[in-house]
């Protein structure tokens, strides 16, 4: 059904038992500049790799999403559109994975609260070029140590 809309641009699909397999089917709706999968805890690797044909997403939620480890994010690494990432409360996530994304140039906003971060991981963040806002709210390891990090880094 969903491939039969060919001009849809957002879609918001949270809280759902959505598949990899659905995921298949989503991918062919190429024209999404924004896509909500937030709770969607059965998505993995193999689902994020068949998103990465959507080549116009500017917007991607997969809060809630536990079922995502580091070597999911490989995947996003092709969204080289995407400006807006939100990985909150993916608590398997760790500096590991997330800095990966950094080859994502557009990327302006990220929300990684409550993924797994540490202090000293705030300072590699610097690979970021473009971020302009991160959220980390609730990331119960950081400390202001963490804080003096990244005002250290470029801008």
């Amino acid at each position: 059904i969903l491939s039969k809309f060919t001009t849809l641009k957002n879609l918001r699909i949270s809280v759902g038992r959505l598949t990899n397999k659905d995921i298949e089917i989503l991918s062919k709706v190429t024209t999404l500049n924004k896509l909500d999968l937030s709770n969607c805890f059965n998505l993995t690797e193999k689902g994020l790799k068949v998103l990465s044909s959507i080549v116009y997403l500017r917007y991607l939620d997969l809060s809630c999403c536990r079922g995502l480890v580091d070597d999911s994010l490989n995947a996003l690494t092709a969204l080289k559109n995407l400006t807006r990432l939100e990985l909150a409360h993916c608590s398997r996530l760790t500096s590991d994975g997330i800095l990966r994304l950094t080859c994502l140039s557009e990327l302006s906003w990220l929300n990684v609260q409550d993924c797994c971060l540490y202090d000293h991981d705030l300072r590699k963040f610097s690979g970021f070029s473009s971020l302009t806002r991160m959220s980390l709210n609730l990331s119960l390891t950081l400390t202001e140590l963490g804080v003096i990090c990244l005002s250290t880094m470029r801008k």
